[in-house]
């Protein structure tokens, strides 16, 4: 580009002071400058004094010099002192930004232990030829920061297991450095969420996916690239779902189905892929798990199955694929459950605990066996409470927590783990107050309530919390009508109403908040009752009704769902004066035989089984 006779050019003189900014962090700043004047014919004149050495003056000189012949040929006279003159102040200024930059080179050259590229830039200066000291100090900047990053993300490696906040501080100085490393961005997510911060995790996962789109659109063929896809689809499906959109994580997740598919066809021996394949499976069925498909989640929790077990077949030693076949037999174990299949449950839970006990042990300090072990004791209790074995379930959920009070102790801040540690104290509740001991129930549950208000004050979009918070107070409200404070109890059940209700409304088709509110209904219509408020209970008995009449046509094979109508049908018996005794009798009589359906096939569950007797007495006094 020309340049104006005496001028350095405002972009040359700031692209060199940048870069060598960038790249001087091992060099000392220039103690002073060279003199500079702009002679009566508008020529610029370069001067050594006390503060600058012959070798700046002669090099600044000679660049000055040969911009001024390269130029001479192309304008006229006039023109140049014409620019000359408007421009004479703004000359010196950029000429002395060109000097400090030479200096600040030629200083870093100097030194005994100077980089290569500093004495290549400093030697290229002296000839004149700036672009091409810009480009290898350019380099060098980029270099550096490449290595800054790298050292960032092995900081982060060895902080991760002591303090996650300080090995995300650290990731986040890796991307200042190298913005669009996917792994760093992926890392960033993980630590993020695991502090409870789910909106930062998806900024993380979702520049995270942008990059990779952009790489797969350029590279299609790349397998590599298609499958970090999958991956950051699972990471943001995942963070849906902790949000609360089931419906966005399940599309999320059918999107990484997509292409694991395509590319464990492409090579059925690769057994990473196929692992791949088997996860994409397993968060499929947890989001219609979630959205009350029972049996849709039962299918792809079977097809996860399927390939874990012929990977674990390949090679038993693969403590990682054994780890996944333990989850995929608790999957099915919880789906089982919802069925109401409390037996084939158990026995999908033994299996899993058979593996995560083997592994747990042979590795005391790996935390994620230790959860995973902790997981299977909660299952296993609570399919012994499901069959009326109360002190057995006891038993296991104190076991859970033994193992969850240390993991805890080691990461406090991890809040995954300290969920975890909540739903212990929820579990030894229910198991005390199943066996009476409502003080020791409402102790538990308070203990809860201290976790759980932590962790929705740390983020109060994870709706997870939030489900978990309203359950705590649900609970409380329980053992308070237990004692006979009704007042209490309304107050909790209140506080319950407010989150669950706002849940529900965020998204009408997640069953399980619907079925969160059914129970707050029916809490409420409790204590309503209670306190001899009987219009006020009914009108909540109905609402509860509404609710699970709609879950229960829904997913027929949902045991559960069925029950809940049948409570609601018995406590609206006899309520409502409006009523007929030939309705009454109806209604009751479809309670009994859905209960009969399920006890036939062996679906029904020790507490759920009270209700026979209940309705079949009640029927009896309504006969004609």
């Amino acid at each position: 580009m020309p340049i104006a006779r005496g001028v350095v050019h405002a972009t040359t003189a700031i692209a060199l002071v940048a870069v060598v900014a960038a790249a001087a962090a091992q060099t000392a700043t220039a103690s002073g400058q060279c003199g500079v004047a702009i002679n009566a014919s508008g020529n610029a004149q370069v001067t050594v004094n006390n503060f600058c050495d012959t070798k700046t003056a002669a090099t600044v000189q000679s660049l000055i010099d040969k911009t001024l012949k390269a130029e001479h040929a192309n304008q006229q006279q006039s023109q140049r002192l014409r620019q000359l003159e408007a421009d004479r102040e703004s000359q010196k200024q950029q000429i002395r930004e060109l000097m400090a930059a030479v200096q600040t080179i030629n200083q870093a050259a100097a030194q005994p232990r100077a980089l290569p590229a500093d004495k290549r830039a400093a030697e290229l200066l002296a000839q004149g030829d700036v672009n091409a000291a810009v480009a290898v100090l350019g380099r060098e900047a980029t270099a550096a920061a490449t290595s800054a990053a790298a050292l960032y993300r092995q900081q982060a490696a060895l902080l991760r297991t002591q303090d996650i906040g300080a090995a995300l501080n650290a990731l986040e100085k890796s991307l200042a450095a190298e913005p669009n490393h996917v792994a760093t961005l992926r890392d960033a997510g993980d630590l993020a969420a695991a502090l409870g911060r789910s909106e930062s995790a998806m900024g993380y996962y979702l520049r995270m996916r942008e990059i990779i789109t952009h790489n797969v659109t350029s590279l299609p063929g790349n397998s590599l690239w298609q499958r970090d896809l999958a991956v950051s689809h699972d990471k943001i499906g995942r963070t849906q779902a902790i949000q609360g959109d089931i419906t966005a994580a399940l599309g999320n997740y059918q999107a990484a189905l997509s292409i694991r598919k395509k590319l464990t066809a492409s090579d059925p021996q690769h057994a990473e892929w196929q692992r791949e394949l088997a996860l994409s499976y397993d968060n499929i069925g947890y989001a219609q798990a979630d959205l009350g498909d029972t049996s849709a989640a039962l299918d792809n929790y079977r097809a996860a199955l399927t390939i874990r077990k012929k990977l674990v077949a390949s090679d038993p030693r693969n403590t990682q694929w054994q780890r996944d076949l333990s989850i995929c037999y608790d999957n099915i174990g919880n789906a089982q459950t919802a069925q109401g299949d409390t037996a084939a449950a158990l026995a999908s839970y033994q299996a899993a605990l058979t593996i995560t006990t083997k592994l747990a042990n042979s590795d005391p300090h790996n935390t994620e066996w230790q959860r995973d072990l902790s997981l299977n004791y909660d299952n296993i209790g609570n399919a012994q409470t499901a069959q009326g074995d109360t002190a057995a379930a006891l038993g296991n959920y104190r076991a859970a927590l033994s193992i969850r009070e240390k993991v805890t102790a080691s990461e406090p801040h991890h809040t995954e783990w300290q969920r975890d540690l909540s739903l212990s104290y929820d579990n030894i509740g229910y198991a005390h107050a199943d066996l009476g001991d409502t003080s020791a129930a409402l102790d538990n549950y308070r203990a809860a309530l201290t976790i759980r208000k932590k962790l929705v004050a740390s983020d109060p979009r994870n709706t997870q919390w939030q489900r978990d918070l309203s359950i705590c107070y649900d609970n409380i409200g329980n053992v308070q009508t237990a004692k006979g404070d009704t007042t209490a109890a309304l107050v909790s059940y209140q506080a319950a109403l407010t989150i669950t209700a706002k849940l529900a409304t965020s998204d009408p088709h997640n069953t399980e908040w619907q079925r969160d509110l059914s129970l707050n209904y029916d809490n409420i219509g409790n204590a309503q009752t209670a306190k001899g408020d009987t219009a006020a209970a009914l009108g909540n008995y109905r609402a509860a009704l509404s609710i699970r009449e709609r879950l229960a046509a829904s997913d027929p094979h949902n045991a559960q769902w069925q029950v809940d109508v049948v409570e609601s049908i018995w406590k609206l018996d006899g309520r409502d004066q409006e009523t007929s005794a030939q309705a009454r009798r109806a209604a009751l009589s479809n309670g009994l035989a859905s209960l009969q359906t399920l006890q036939a096939a062996g679906r029904l569950t020790v507490p759920s089984s009270v209700w026979l007797p209940l309705l079949e007495k009640r029927l009896a006094s309504l006969l004609p």
